[in-house]
Formats: structure tokens, sequence, C-alpha cells
């Protein structure tokens, strides 16, 4: 019976290894603007490039959420998922305001 029991355990931890490896993992590894220095009243193209670093696909439908100064400005979608080692990116516009903005996504 002693023998047993630990064998039940390791198997337990094998199987969470194994299904916690199998799943997305989206992480934005870029964001650029166009212009790239822009000024007052500039409409910017806002670009974020996500990547599936995961061991399989984001199959479904996901939103990219785009804020400035904390604030959302949109949040598209990327409709069709990203495979598993691939990206894919989005894009919004942004009319600029003067000052010193912080974007997030």
């Amino acid at each position: 019976m002693k023998r047993f029991i630990p064998f039940i355990g390791i198997l337990g931890v094998i199987f969470v290894a194994l299904a916690a490896a199998a799943e997305p993992d989206l992480v934005v590894t870029g964001i650029s603007l166009d212009p790239q220095s822009p000024v007052g009243g500039d409409q910017v193209t806002i670009t974020a490039t996500v990547k599936n670093a995961g061991t399989s696909p984001a199959e479904r439908t996901f939103f990219v959420q785009f804020l400035i100064d904390g604030v959302p400005i949109s949040s598209p979608t990327i409709p069709s998922g990203i495979e598993a080692g691939r990206s894919k990116s989005v894009s919004v516009t942004w009319k600029a305001e003067v000052g010193t903005h912080t974007i997030s996504v």
C-alpha cells in the first residue's frame, strides 16, 4: 500500500505538467507608431504585434485593447486566432494630443 500512494502522486504531477504545457500564451512583442515622432493634431497609426509564445494555437477571436494614459481608445479583434509560435499585428488610429503620453496594449 505504501508504494502505490507515491506512484499516484507522481502521475498527478506529470498530468498537470503536460496539461499546462499545451496552452496558448499571448504576449505583445512590439508597439510601433506611424509617424514615429507625432506632433499634436497628427493622425497616428499605433500597431501592436501579438505573438503566441505557447505550444498550442489561440483558436478563438480575441480583443487587443489599446490605451492612452490608461484610458481605452479602441479594442480591435484578431478574429482567427494565432497559431503557436506565430505573430499577428493589429492597428488603431489616434489623433495625437500635445504632451507626453503612455501607450499601453
